[in-house]
């Protein structure tokens, strides 16, 4: 199951929240694993939107009575 994230209106590229607090950033040719800060941990992608990583990582965007247009809804896989 994925975790909402988060599109990032000028990369296209997509910020999740993982179970164990940690950033997932995809593209559409990488991805990279990413702290609260935006400090790299793993992955092939190695930079990233350190404002997206922290508003991810507050959850603060949960909690707007409407949500942002680039917001993901919860998939099963």
């Amino acid at each position: 199951m994925r975790v909402s994230g988060l599109k990032h209106p000028l990369s296209g590229a997509v910020y999740d929240l993982t179970e164990d607090g940690a950033i997932q950033v995809t593209t559409e040719d990488s991805s990279g694993v990413f702290d609260k800060n935006g400090v790299w941990i793993s992955g092939d992608l190695r930079s990233c939107d350190p404002q997206m990583c922290n508003w991810i990582a507050s959850g603060v965007y949960k909690l707007a009575p409407r949500r942002p247009t680039s917001y993901l809804q919860e998939e099963e896989s």
